[in-house]
This record gives structure tokens, C-alpha cells and sequence, in this order.
């Protein structure tokens, strides 16, 4: 008893408890009344989330182990870098990489990382940051992977510079080259691919990083990319794995999280400094890890699928209203549609000259997106062009459409009724194509 409440002493009134006599320790006040209605109280209206695991949505909810994992560490007191080193070793442990640690959201590993890239451990660089004098001060990206969240490697001084090709990738690979930055939910927008990125960075001994913020589910992924090579890998730790939303995870090479660390509190003169996790969130954001790769997945997904089956049955039953499921492959791919362009004459024939066309595709993330590239029948399919063989069952013509998939690259038989009506019409596996990206 003694030693638990010299434990707490700092935490207690220096006279109002002692004038009273009562000397009240935490943990005491732990049992309040939980019915209290702080939201009422506050005039706030609770929702059903039905769109997703979005920031302005509040994340997803944390399960019960975590906000007991939460309550538990709340009551003690643990040196921040003794826990960072600690759950840093479980979370490596569980997810087969050299180091991790746990961060303010992936936003802040995106900072961290950048930062930990350029200044290496040099104490007196990690000071100076964001002035990058006698640093390298360029990052690469594909033009197809900006997001708004590019900002937060911007937040270390860096410079984007911008490619598009292979080519023109490798060609701006220079003396002021810190990094390459790679955005998960965008790789089959770009035309260099994940493994491809990884291979090019490798050969030029520059650290590729990549962000993979909301791409768990599924569970592969948490290992898969560091697995592959990137040096940095970062997820949210408030979406899928259901972890605080203040939190996120910075996986890699274990120089490189060692680096990042010294831009992180409690380090106070550093460009991260205001990215602070506590022990709550550090505790939590392991026990909800742990508690998703002990999950079951599979029954997970066929839940989801239940719910999704029982929601579009609800809305259907409503007269006037109708529901449209769709269900996504497990594993990433994306399923592209074709449609000849005006460029594409009546009499072309199977594995004909190469010709424009107008695609669109459904990434992982389930946003379409449009695109007008030249598709060469000599390349590798979904490899930069794509494959514009048809079969020899007939001629394609203007509006016709034409499916592949990635994960399985190869045509479906063609089928000319969709000629004119296809545009509306056409499905794949259960995946209707708007109307707008399918007309010629």
C-alpha cells in the first residue's frame, strides 16, 4: 500500500488531499457512473458509420482489449522510450521486419521517416531540420501517386519531383536524391509497380518508403511490402487493425526506425515534435495488432459479406430504392474495362497493330479511374501497356467493351451485344462499370 501510494504521490493535491485527511489514489474514481451521457451533454449526435474508416469519421472503434489495454496503462507511470523500445520489439517480432515503432497516425510516420531518411543519427542535422543545407533535398514520386498527404514528407524541407515512366523514374535519380516515395492504395494508377519501384531503388541504393495508411485488411500486407524490400513501410493504426486513431505503425530497417525515433518526443527541438504518442496509444496500438493477426479472417470476410448481403436486401425491400453489392477480390488486383477509342478503325483484327485506347479500372481502394494510354499487343499485360489482342471470334468495334484482370491477365471472350448497351450494362464479377467511363 505504501509503495503504491508513493507510486501516485505526484499525481495528488500537495494540500487538499492531506488537509482533508483523505488521500485518494487513482484507480478510486475508476468505477464513476459510465451511464453519464458526455455526448448529450455536449449537444452531439452519434451516427452509424456506413462509409468507412475515414479521419473525419473518427476512425473506426476500438475493440474492448484496447480500451483496457488503455485504462490499464493509464494508471502507472513507464518511461516513454522504455515502452517505444518495448512494443517496437513485439510488434517486429509479430510482423517478420527489423524494427517498428509506434507513431501519431501514418501521417507522422510519413514525417518521421522522411526525416530519419535524411538526417541519419547525426544529432546536429536532426536540429536543423527542415533546413536541408548539406542534405540531399529531393524525394520521387509518381504523378499518379500525389495525395494531400505528400504534405507530410514536405513537412522535412524535401522537394517532389515528379516522373511518370520507368524511364524518366531512373533518369532523375541524382546526387540530391534522399528518397522514393511510393503510395500503396495508387499502384496500379502509376506506371511503375510496387515490385518494380522497390527493384529500381535497390539498384541505386536509395531508400524507398512506402505508405500503405488504409490497405489492412488484408492481413498479408502488414508484412508483405517490408517482405518485398521497401526500407519503410507505414500503416494507420485507427482504420482496419481498430487500434487507437492517434496512432499509427512505422515498419523497416532497423537504422532507419532508430533514426526516425530521434525526431520524435520526448526529443523536443526536432520537426517532430508535436507528434506525440503516449503510452495509452503506444500500449493500445500493440494489443489491437496483436488482437487482428489472432483473428480469424476468414470468418471476419464472411461476415462482412453477410452484413453487406443483409443491408442491400433491407434497402431493396423499400419501394423505390434499390441496392447495388459488390464484392472485391481478398487479394489486391483490379479488374480494367476497354472500350475502343476513336482511333480504332472497323476492320481491326485479333493482335492488330497497336492502337489508343480509352480504360478505366477499379483499384483495391474501389475508386475508379480513367485513363487514355496506347496498349501495345507485344508488351506484358498490366506491365505499363497493355495487352490489345482480341479473340478471332469477331472484329471489335467502336464501344465495344472489353474486360482483363490483372491478377489474371487474359481476355474474356468477347461478346458483341455489348456493342451500343455496354456502356450502361456491362459487369464483371459482380462490378458494374459507370456509364461515364465506358463511353467512346
Amino acid at each position: 500500500m505504501l509503495t503504491r501510494l508513493l507510486q501516485y504521490l505526484p499525481s495528488l493535491p500537495l494540500l487538499g488531499g492531506c488537509a482533508t485527511g483523505v488521500l485518494s489514489l487513482p484507480g478510486a474514481e475508476d468505477s464513476a457512473d459510465e451511464s453519464r451521457d458526455h455526448f448529450a451533454e455536449l449537444g452531439l449526435r452519434t451516427f452509424i458509420n456506413a462509409a468507412g474508416t475515414y479521419t473525419a469519421l473518427s476512425g473506426s472503434l476500438m475493440r474492448d482489449e484496447v480500451t483496457s489495454a488503455i485504462r490499464y496503462v493509464a494508471r502507472h507511470y513507464v518511461k516513454l522510450d522504455d515502452i517505444q523500445d518495448r512494443v517496437g520489439e513485439r510488434i517486429a517480432a509479430r510482423l517478420g521486419c527489423e524494427a517498428a515503432t509506434v507513431t501519431a497516425g501514418a501521417a507522422s510516420a510519413l514525417t518521421l521517416g522522411t526525416a530519419g531518411v535524411l538526417c541519419g543519427t547525426d544529432r546536429d542535422k536532426v536540429e536543423q531540420l527542415p533546413d536541408l543545407t548539406g542534405m540531399k533535398q529531393e524525394v520521387i514520386l509518381q504523378k499518379a501517386h500525389h495525395v494531400g498527404y505528400v504534405h507530410a514528407v514536405r513537412n522535412c524541407g524535401v522537394k517532389i519531383v515528379y516522373v511518370e515512366t520507368r524511364e524518366e523514374l531512373v533518369a532523375a535519380i541524382g546526387p540530391q536524391t534522399a528518397m522514393l516515395l511510393f503510395i500503396n492504395a495508387s499502384n496500379f494508377s502509376g506506371q511503375v509497380r510496387d515490385e518494380e519501384f522497390v527493384d529500381i531503388g535497390k539498384r541505386h541504393g536509395i531508400p524507398c518508403f512506402n505508405d500503405c495508411a488504409a490497405d489492412v485488411p488484408p492481413v498479408g500486407n502488414l508484412w508483405k511490402y517490408t517482405q518485398m524490400g521497401f526500407d519503410l513501410v507505414t500503416f494507420s493504426g485507427g482504420k482496419g487493425l481498430r487500434g487507437p486513431q492517434s496512432a499509427g505503425l512505422l515498419l523497416g530497417r532497423k537504422d532507419l526506425i532508430e533514426a526516425a525515433r530521434l525526431h520524435a518526443p520526448p526529443r523536443g527541438n526536432t520537426v517532430g515534435r508535436g507528434m506525440k504518442v503516449n503510452k495509452e496509444e503506444i500500449l493500445g496500438m500493440l494489443v489491437a495488432l496483436e488482437h487482428f493477426l489472432d483473428r480469424d479472417h476468414e470468418a471476419d470476410w464472411q461476415m462482412w459479406e453477410t452484413q453487406v448481403q443483409h443491408i442491400s436486401e433491407s434497402v431493396r425491400s423499400v419501394p423505390g430504392v434499390d441496392g447495388d453489392s459488390r464484392a472485391r477480390d481478398r487479394q489486391p488486383r483490379t479488374v480494367t474495362a476497354y472500350t475502343l477509342g476513336p482511333g480504332a478503325g472497323e476492320d481491326q483484327t485479333s493482335g492488330g497493330a497497336t492502337s489508343p485506347h480509352r480504360w478505366a479500372s477499379v483499384d483495391r481502394d474501389g475508386r475508379w479511374r480513367q485513363r487514355d494510354r496506347y496498349h501495345d499487343v507485344d508488351d506484358e499485360p498490366g506491365r505499363g501497356t497493355d495487352r490489345c489482342a482480341t479473340p478471332d471470334t469477331d472484329s471489335p468495334r467502336r464501344g465495344d467493351v472489353i474486360l482483363m484482370s490483372v491478377a489474371s491477365p487474359t481476355f474474356m471472350d468477347f461478346q458483341p451485344e455489348w456493342s451500343g448497351k455496354g456502356a450502361t450494362d456491362a459487369e464483371y464479377e459482380g462490378s458494374r462499370i459507370p456509364r461515364e467511363f465506358l463511353q467512346s
